[in-house]
């Protein structure tokens, strides 16, 4: 491919990607800012039935917005299947990070 075409993709992919994250950056997350522990943690809370998913997704992303109707709906139709795979999750997290939690 020639250098000038490379250099155009470059210029338009980096134009495109600041203009998205500008764009992302103006707009308000759903759901509301609390406070813990001095921390401001944005929370997003949706239905009220049993179990509670927690999803943490500390870079950022929408794709916990986009799984969390669907992860309802497996709690709400199979919850043993549900929390066995977050208990999964709970332990490998553990097992790599233990979080001192008197700080809290």
């Amino acid at each position: 491919m020639p250098i000038a075409i490379q250099v155009i993709l470059l210029v338009f992919t980096t134009l495109y990607q600041a203009i998205a994250s500008y764009l992302e950056d103006r707009r308000s997350p759903i759901g509301q800012l609390i406070d813990v522990a001095g921390y401001r943690l944005h929370v997003y809370t949706l239905g009220e039935a049993k179990p509670t998913i927690v999803l943490d997704h500390s870079l950022g992303g929408v794709e916990g917005y986009l799984l969390i109707e669907e992860l309802a709906k497996l709690g709400k139709d199979q919850p043993d299947l549900l929390v066995k795979a977050v208990k999964t999750v709970i332990n490998k997290i553990d097992s790599v990070h233990k979080p001192n939690l008197s700080d809290l």
